[in-house]
């Protein structure tokens, strides 16, 4: 499941806790996307779900989402998938390249990249343009050197001042 998909359940939870109803359109407004993608958050949930051989979800009347009487044991599942099975999402995908290639003196691989993140190394030649764009505008540079792999190049102190960034 993706991150949404992880609060989406985590909020599902909290509510049928507390014996609350929860919204389609309240969680398409909460994460700023459409109600198509809440369906689809809630089918990676139901495969979540049943994977952990737990009741699964379901939209019923005036978009209200209906959970199985066993929810609360969804809980003890879903802290305990690894990094292998959490779907990292593009940004932080893209966060995590940056701190690999930052803190690396030497040459990665696309598939050593891929590797670390369990994603195709496709996904990651992908993301490689936005991660350009984004070191270039700190003066760092992703130079890619065939048959070696990829590498950081700038100012040790514009990697540093990196590692700090906060976007505002």
């Amino acid at each position: 499941m993706n991150k949404r998909s992880r609060v989406i359940l985590s909020t599902l939870i909290q509510k049928k806790e507390y014996g609350q109803a929860a919204y389609m359109k309240e969680l398409a407004e909460q994460f700023k996307v459409s109600t198509r993608t809440i369906r689809n958050d809630l089918e990676q949930i139901n495969e979540f779900l049943n994977k952990n051989k737990l009741s699964g979800v379901s939209l019923g009347k005036q978009g209200v989402i209906e959970t199985g009487k066993d929810m609360e044991r969804a809980r003890q599942y879903l802290f305990q998938d690894d990094f292998y099975s959490y779907k990292l999402e593009k940004h932080e995908r893209k966060m995590f390249m940056a701190t690999l290639l930052i803190c690396e003196r030497d040459y990665r691989t696309l598939s050593n990249l891929a590797d670390c993140m369990y994603v195709s190394r496709s996904t990651v030649v992908q993301d490689l343009d936005g991660l350009k764009a984004f070191f270039k505008k700190h003066k760092l540079y992703v130079v890619s050197h065939s048959n070696k792999g990829l590498i950081l190049e700038g100012e040790e102190k514009n990697k540093r001042l990196l590692v700090w960034y906060k976007k505002s």
